[in-house]
């Protein structure tokens, strides 16, 4: 039942993610040909800055929020008690944002020449800084829609704000060029809030009954605010040291292989963090709510291995058709300059799959009270991530930088797997335990056999094929009938 519900819940949120990804081409397009390099630089920063202000002032006290509302829905009084969560969330979101506000004004003008290269952009920056009130605020709407797992309706929203945006878009870059992007990012920002306040509003503000009365007039928790900060403690020192291990790696490449080492690498990032896009999130919207309101460690394993035998099942054909194929798409999509990352893009993806099982594990920590380890293990991968480029890259190349994407996500697998099995009696069940078994070797074994064989690619491809049809064998009957039940009901809906 577990695995029908996820299924039908990340299935929403997929589409919504391909749209995304199709208007973010054609977006991409468009900045390119009426904005320019220049202008294409200072919106990707702009958004950038945006968001990691965001991501700074919340420190994680949003996932605190989806904790705290998924683990009360049960309760009798859930009203009164989702008031005072989220009173208690917006004053002390508003306690940080302030002084954090207020330090980015002063030092305004220096951020600008460090993230622009020069102050005659301080007008652009200043537009992002004033956007930013709004993604805190942003954020109360969207903990909401996913603490209560409204999965359809967070797809629903999505798709909404990648059509207007896109809409709005094209007039403001075509008639004011870099200025109309600029102020697009702003626009973009306050139609998620109008979009995903609206949702909140109509589906659960309504269903209960709750009123911004009853927020006024409810008292702040301390218990609540405690649990928030914690959050933000372990998001203030994890989150330092993911970016300081970003900035030093990428710094190392740098100076070994040049800007261009990280240039060559660069589709074989973004087709991973498109299939991790598609995935993790589709995924963990469900999830982490899920695990926040089980009470039970049997529904919680249970859960696990319903993720993993999901996952696999949509990483198989990822692979198999895009280790065969990639000298030949990544020229189509890029140029024929890009083409030695295909040399780097099956162990790098072969690392995404042992990182997307550790993800899964990841979700557990946080709504089962372990968030200390889990900043902990963070702060432990951040520091492995350096000293595997620091020791790699000067001898081994971009295959230096490869091996970061694959050696701390197979580690930690195994570490977060051992730490957890006996505090929640995690196990992989068997069938599950084939299926992902099968799914490493027939990765491992494809690209393999290029090196033994030396077959063409349309060889290899039909090897790749081969290996997926195979994957039918670990298909459940009852998941069989699901399948063909779900895509014909869809294909009614389509129809009609």
């Amino acid at each position: 039942m577990e695995l029908k519900l996820l299924i039908k819940n990340t299935s929403y949120l997929v589409f919504s993610r391909i749209i995304k990804f199709l208007v973010g081409v054609l977006r991409a397009k468009l900045i390119a040909i009426f904005l320019g390099v220049v202008g294409a630089g200072i919106i990707s920063q702009l958004t950038m800055i945006t968001n990691r202000m965001s991501q700074f002032t919340l420190l994680g006290m949003n996932d605190g929020l989806v904790k705290q509302i998924a683990e009360s829905r049960s309760e009798i009084l859930f009203k009164n008690k989702l008031a005072v969560l989220l009173k208690s969330y917006i004053v002390v979101a508003f306690i940080i944002f302030i002084p954090s506000f207020s330090l980015l004004l002063i030092f305004s003008k220096n951020i600008t020449i460090y993230i622009f290269g020069d102050l005659e952009y301080y007008n652009y920056f200043l537009f992002g800084l004033f956007s930013y009130p709004i993604l805190v605020l942003n954020s109360i709407s969207f903990a909401l829609l996913k603490g209560f797992k409204l999965v359809k309706y967070i797809a629903r929203s999505e798709i909404i704000i990648i059509g207007v945006n896109f809409i709005i878009f094209i007039p403001l870059v075509y008639y004011f060029g870099i200025l109309g992007g600029v102020i697009h990012i702003a626009f973009s920002f306050l139609s998620i809030l109008i979009v995903n306040n609206y949702f909140a509003r109509t589906k659960i503000f309504k269903d209960i009954n709750l009123k911004i009365s009853d927020l006024k007039e409810s008292k702040v928790s301390f218990n609540s605010v405690k649990e928030l900060l914690q959050f933000a403690g372990i998001g203030i020192t994890s989150g330092f040291a993911i970016i300081i291990s970003e900035v030093i790696t990428r710094a190392i490449v740098v100076k070994n292989l040049g800007v261009e080492g990280i240039g060559i690498y660069s589709p074989v990032e973004s087709w991973a963090a498109l299939f991790t896009g598609f995935i993790l999130p589709s995924i963990f919207i469900y999830l982490y709510p899920r695990f926040s309101e089980s009470k039970s460690n049997v529904v919680i394993v249970g859960l696990i291995n319903d993720t993993f035998r999901l996952v696999s099942f949509i990483m198989l054909p990822i692979l198999m058709i895009a280790i065969p194929l990639r000298y030949q798409i990544i020229p189509i999509f890029y140029s024929i300059n890009f083409t030695s990352a295909g040399d780097f893009l099956p162990g790098h993806f072969i690392g995404v799959l042992f990182y997307i099982w550790m993800m899964s594990l990841s979700q557990v920590f946080t709504p089962t009270g372990r968030i200390k380890i889990y900043g902990l293990f963070l702060i432990i991968i951040s520091s492995i991530d350096i000293l595997i480029v620091y020791f790699l890259v000067p001898h081994f190349g971009l295959y230096g930088w490869m091996f970061k994407f694959i050696v701390s996500p197979l580690i930690f697998f195994i570490v977060y797997f051992q730490y957890l099995k006996p505090r929640i009696k995690l196990r992989i069940e068997r069938d599950n335990f084939l299926l992902m078994c099968f799914v490493a070797f027939a990765a491992i074994l494809l690209y393999g056999q290029e090196f033994i064989f030396n077959l063409a690619y349309y060889y290899n491809l039909l090897i790749g094929l081969l290996l997926l049809s195979f994957s039918f064998l670990f298909i459940k009957p009852s998941e069989k009938e699901f399948t063909i039940q779900y895509l014909s009901n869809l294909i009614k809906k389509i129809k009609n």
